[in-house]
């Protein structure tokens, strides 16, 4: 059976730990291809999405919507991109990138951007470090030595203490790997979470919605 997404809107919910759809009988016929393909087209707050009895086809799918949606209505001063080479040590014995290594490269994304306002430097002398709470990440192609990435990150979202980074992966035709980070800052000596510092938040901070 077909799914016409521009026809059939499908709504989620969770219900404790299971995923209930509104559409009966056609969430087992969609295949993997299919709801990435839907993730990264669509162009709403992901109110919609197909889903799965797999729930880590769905949230891979909310991510990668998600980051896309995000990214679009981000001004590009915001975002701060850095080219990747992909090294000899980064692919594994079938010649594709480590995904540990996605997490290595979120590692420079995050010090990129705080050398843009806040270098790490800086931080420890002002006896304030970096701390990440949680990573999501999700792995749509895969990448060789062969092929020139870029790296794209910027703030989601800042709370008063806690920060959402959202990056990606990308070359000019495709999507690697999408990704979500939460962190906050510490104040070294007391080891106790501090408010995110100025100037980050003053370089970062997203847009106020309308």
């Amino acid at each position: 059976m077909s799914f016409d997404f521009a026809q059939d809107e499908v709504r989620c919910r969770w219900e404790g730990q299971l995923i209930l759809s509104e559409v009966e009988g056609h969430g087992p016929s969609l295949g993997r291809d299919t709801l990435l393909a839907f993730a990264r087209s669509c162009a709403c707050h992901l109110l919609l999405i197909v889903y799965l009895a797999d729930v880590e086809m769905v949230l891979e799918a909310r991510l990668l919507g998600a980051v896309r949606m995000d990214r679009n209505r981000v001004p590009p001063a915001r975002i701060v991109e850095r080219d990747i080479v992909v090294k000899t040590y980064d692919v594994d014995f079938a010649g594709i990138v480590s995904n540990i290594v996605y997490i290595r490269w979120l590692e420079d994304l995050r010090l990129a951007m705080m050398e843009e306002c806040y270098p790490l430097p800086r931080a420890l002398a002002e006896d304030v470090a970096p701390i990440l709470l949680e990573t999501r990440i999700s792995y749509a192609r895969p990448l060789t030595i062969q092929d020139r990435p870029r790296g794209r990150i910027w703030a989601r979202r800042m709370e008063r203490i806690r920060w959402v980074l959202t990056a990606e992966f990308v070359s000019d035709e495709f999507s690697y790997a999408t990704a979500e980070q939460t962190g906050l800052f510490i104040r070294l000596s007391t080891r106790r979470p501090i408010g995110i510092p100025q100037p980050l938040r003053a370089r970062f901070a997203p847009a106020a919605p309308p």
